[in-house]
């Protein structure tokens, strides 16, 4: 019974033996696996690190680029409006000197036109003054012709009557 002490131990040295040398042999080939795997992942984060820098570089290229164009665009619409805007109001401005000078010149020509039928007034009160004058004139001269003609006839009738006088003083002269 001694050697069931003896190889009891023995044998279970043996199969420890075995199973620490495929373990001991395998843990290096797990630590190697492990350390390669460990080295690989942090390579292929270095890897993932830097296309992220890559990309996110190529996305600010980007959007610097896009940044820059819109800029650009914002900056030439800008100026387009400004330019519209400036044209805008020297047509604003242009139409207003236009008015001024139209608002004077109706004022001007109002001034003449009032001047004028002042005028027209005026030449009406004259050309009624000469028509009544006219109409005086005419029915004066037809009185004095009236008169003239009566006047005739009275000298005439005197005439006739000193005629008449001078042949009755003659006639009782003879007689």
């Amino acid at each position: 019974m001694k050697k069931v002490y003896v190889l009891v131990p023995v044998i279970g040295v043996l199969i420890f033996a075995i199973f620490y040398w495929s373990a001991h042999k395998d843990i290096a080939a797990r630590e190697t696996a492990a350390k390669a795997a460990e080295v690989a992942k942090r390579q292929k984060k270095l890897q993932e690190e830097v296309e992220a820098r890559k990309k996110a570089y190529e996305d600010a290229v980007v959007q610097a680029d896009r940044r820059k164009k819109e800029k650009a665009e914002r900056e030439a619409k800008d100026q387009a409006d400004r330019e519209a805007r400036e044209a805008l109001l020297a047509e604003r401005e242009k139409a207003f000197r236009e008015q001024e000078r139209l608002t004077r010149n109706i004022e001007r020509l109002n001034k003449d036109v009032s001047f004028e039928k002042e005028e027209v007034a005026k030449i009406e009160e004259q050309k009624k003054s000469f028509v009544s004058e006219q109409e005086f004139l005419k029915s004066y001269v037809r009185q004095a012709e009236t008169n003239q003609k009566s006047l005739e006839d009275v000298l005439n009738k005197i005439a006739a009557a000193e005629k008449a006088a001078q042949e009755a003083a003659k006639a009782a002269k003879k007689s």
